[in-house]
């Protein structure tokens, strides 16, 4: 989960320096519940993950 917030921060910033963002815009787009939606998504998308994984781990002939 703090892989994705940071993940979620650090695109702000390039983004901030890359297209013109204004400083509100980036305070926005770091401020906390901007970072608890990237939170969110990470429990949203750990089933999905574990399905992949478990496919993967078939393909591979490590699971049955």
């Amino acid at each position: 989960m703090a892989f994705r917030v940071g993940k979620a921060t650090c695109f702000a910033i390039s983004n901030r320096l890359l297209d013109g963002w204004s400083l509100e815009d980036l305070d926005r787009a770091t401020s906390p519940e901007s970072l608890s939606l990237a939170a969110d998504d990470y429990r949203q998308s750990m089933g999905s993950a574990r399905k992949w994984i478990g496919a993967e781990l078939k393909v591979q002939g490590f699971a049955s």
